[in-house]
């Protein structure tokens, strides 16, 4: 993404990471984790230009969601493609350039095979595929009843 004027180029991009970590749900230790890399999508860059613009609109992140699908992340993507479990972002701080987002999802949620998580805002709620895809990974994780799951997203402005 840049802006051409008068011959000078400016870019701007967002680098994400996810980091998934599985820890054992009676004893906390951590039993695995991995860490991968995310696609900024455009509603989420449409999101964010509004804002900048200043449009009204709720440009903050507010939930997370796990999901079946596996297609590869595209910059057309609006939704998961098969979304499994949302969850409500346990916490999310920005601090030089840095935004760092946590998801947890417990023990009884969001077991299976995940192949896709995303991060969503604006009109989002606890309905699956509501609100605006900031951005969406694919992953290759299997989550059972005994572990509980915490994904830390950060993000950087480049």
């Amino acid at each position: 993404m840049g802006i051409y004027y008068m011959g000078l180029r400016d870019n701007f991009s967002i680098h994400g990471v996810a980091t998934f970590i599985f820890r054992d749900d009676n004893t906390g230790r951590i039993v695995r984790w991995k860490r991968y890399k995310n696609l900024w999508v455009t509603t989420g860059w449409n999101a964010i230009m509004k804002r900048l613009a200043g449009d009204a609109n709720n440009c903050n992140i507010t939930w997370g969601a796990v999901g079946t699908g596996t297609t590869a992340p595209a910059l057309s993507n609006t939704t998961l493609q098969t979304e499994l479990a949302r969850i409500a972002v346990a916490t999310i701080a920005d601090t030089a350039n840095v935004l760092n987002t946590l998801v947890f999802f417990t023990a009884a949620q969001a077991n299976g095979h995940l192949y896709e998580f995303g991060l969503f805002g604006e009109a989002a709620s606890a309905t699956p595929d509501s609100g605006t895809l900031f951005c969406r990974l694919a992953c290759d994780e299997v989550k059972v009843a005994t572990e509980n799951l915490t994904i830390e997203h950060i993000a950087t402005g480049v």
